[in-house]
């Protein structure tokens, strides 16, 4: 059997009880709660101090910096921001909203987070009728802990379009 170090979980992930059962077995458990990027980054050093790489943990928050920097740099001058809906899971349908991580790399990238705008926060739940008013032209959800997008663009009658709204690229039509 495996007999890990240590055990990473995440408060809002992992309930009290399975913690507690691991550390009742000898395993000790770091719990972290990154809300935002910065959260995260403070999480990295944090998880750097406890696995005695504090150097390693300063590096790579030292590239993410910088890659944020570059992502700046490079949506300064963004005229569209495309509309998404960032799918969590599936049963139900769960989403990011204001406030998260995810909302925060959204916006970021350079998206305006379609759950967010109406100021939603946390991770609300949908029904697929929900999401399909909200109207997103981009759909990402995550498959097996891996970010996903819908495998075909949704087509309405005409072959090319959306058959409710008529426009090219929305997911109002799509049923899975």
């Amino acid at each position: 059997a495996l007999k890990p170090d240590l055990c990473l979980a995440i408060q809002d992930g992992n309930p009290r009880a399975a913690v507690s059962r691991l550390e009742s077995l000898g395993i000790p458990v770091y719990v972290v709660n990154p809300q935002n990027l910065a959260g995260v980054m403070t999480m990295i050093i944090g998880l750097g101090e406890v696995l005695e790489a504090p150097e390693a943990a300063g590096r790579i928050i030292g590239a993410m910096a910088a890659r944020l920097e570059q992502l700046r740099s490079r949506l300064a001058g963004a005229t569209t921001r495309p509309l998404v809906f960032f799918q969590i899971d599936a049963a139900p349908i769960v989403s990011a909203g204001r406030g998260t991580f995810i909302d925060e790399l959204i916006t970021l990238a350079g998206g305006v987070n379609l759950v967010s705008r109406d100021g939603t926060s946390g991770n609300p739940k949908f029904g697929w009728e929900d999401v399909l008013r909200l109207h997103p032209p981009v759909h990402q959800q995550v498959v097996d802990g891996a970010i996903a997008t819908p495998t075909s663009p949704p087509v309405g009658d005409d072959g090319r379009s959306c058959r409710r709204c008529s426009s090219s690229g929305c997911m109002c039509c799509r049923r899975t």
